[in-house]
């Protein structure tokens, strides 16, 4: 029988029976040197937000997922602008018609919506967050949804203003040089120039996969592991969840892969049923990757 091993950065080697790969995502952060730009991924980064926005007259936010959409809504008292590469807001998870209608809650011009106090019904579980010590170089978990509430994202202005920037990228970012209030100069590639105080980038994520490439299949389109239906690898025993995979199997129309924290955990659950021996009973025998399904054999 080969033997399945581990290998630990400090020389020593774990064996295992079966084997599941959860290494998750970086973000893909726009000119990731510049101080004035911020990736949003975990709760430090969010406090780190927080902080900055308390000074910020203009805040920047590229991209139109999730993390982007609910920043522009949860930042207030401060000029937001909002540049998006589509034609409409959000539309990765609603068609035109409902982006419309979804403008006016964003249009929060008197900025009296503070979500470190606003608690609303909610039909469905809500996560909290407990912020713990770690070391300065290591990325903390991503961000659930309901990563904003407890914050309180103000700015230094007396009112909110939004400004959405259509079908349209980041060309080119300067620091401002001098005594200016802004810090950045932002050039789009519809010719417009904004000048704002930080930028938060909001555009995806990249899979930590670079340890694996040698060993598993790894996707060219998005760098991600791939893995069948069952979740399994190319490598027997060997499994991936989260971020880290590329799921290149849809039995819903309705239904992609979003790198979020809520399909992580879905996926979660559905490859610990498949690291199970076929024969194992469980109470709930179909599990739900946004719809349900049962495992096949």
């Amino acid at each position: 029988m080969k033997l399945q091993t581990v290998t630990l950065a400090d020389g020593g080697s774990v064996s295992y029976d079966k084997l599941c790969i959860a290494t998750g995502a970086r973000p893909n952060v726009l000119y990731p040197n510049n101080p004035h730009v911020l990736g949003i991924r975990d709760t430090e980064s969010v406090q780190d937000l927080q902080n900055r926005l308390k000074d910020c007259k203009h805040i920047t936010v590229v991209g139109n997922g999730g993390i982007a959409s609910e920043l522009v809504f949860a930042a207030k008292l401060c000029h937001v602008s909002w540049v998006i590469k589509d034609q409409t807001i959000t539309s990765v998870f609603v068609d035109s018609v409902a982006s419309k209608f979804l403008l006016d809650s964003l249009k929060d011009e008197d900025g009296s919506n503070c979500n470190a106090e606003k608690s609303l019904p909610s039909k469905r579980q809500i996560y909290s967050t407990i912020v713990t010590q770690k070391k300065a170089s290591v990325m903390g978990s991503a961000l659930g949804p309901d990563w904003y509430n407890g914050y309180s994202l103000h700015g230094a202005t007396s009112t909110k203003q939004l400004e959405i920037e259509y079908g349209c990228e980041v060309a080119s970012i300067d620091t401002c040089a001098g005594s200016t209030e802004f810090n950045l100069n932002i050039k789009l590639t519809n010719g417009k120039t904004l000048l704002s105080n930080v930028l938060v980038s909001a555009t995806g994520v990249i899979p930590n996969s670079e340890l694996f490439k040698d060993k598993l299949e790894v996707s060219e389109l998005d760098h991600g592991i791939i893995v069948n239906k069952r979740m399994q690898t190319n490598v027997s025993n060997v499994f991936a969840a989260g971020d880290i995979c590329t799921i290149p199997w849809r039995e819903c129309e309705n239904w992609r892969q979003m790198r979020l924290w809520t399909q992580a955990l879905q996926q979660g659950f559905y490859t610990a049923r498949s690291m199970l021996p076929q024969n194992t009973i469980l109470s709930n025998q179909t599990f739900r990757l946004k719809y349900s399904r049962t495992l096949p054999s």
